[in-house]
């Protein structure tokens, strides 16, 4: 089933069973997890705010997660490309 919109659940570990339609952010690892909107079941692992080349920028307000640049999937079968802005899924 394909994700429109996402629910954060801020963490204090890194989440191992993670749940569809669920976005777990770790604010002091600095790692927003999810599993891939359109439903292909696979992990999606986002490093947020650590300065390095291969992090995305990440804004919390009240509690809803905006992530830059796109997050394109395409090491996995259903190469989904998207946007996550303010908890919503806005497909490329």
């Amino acid at each position: 089933m394909r994700v429109t919109e996402f629910e954060t659940v801020f963490t204090n570990g890194i989440t191992e069973h993670l749940e569809q339609g669920k976005l777990y952010v770790n604010e002091k690892l600095k790692i927003a997890r999810h599993l891939c909107p359109c439903g292909c079941g696979g992990l999606v692992q986002t490093p947020i705010n650590d300065g390095s080349d291969y992090s995305w920028q990440y804004t919390n307000h009240n509690g809803k997660v905006t992530l830059r640049p796109s997050i394109g999937n395409f090491s996995l079968p259903c190469k989904s490309h998207y946007y996550i802005t303010e908890n919503r899924v806005e497909w490329v």
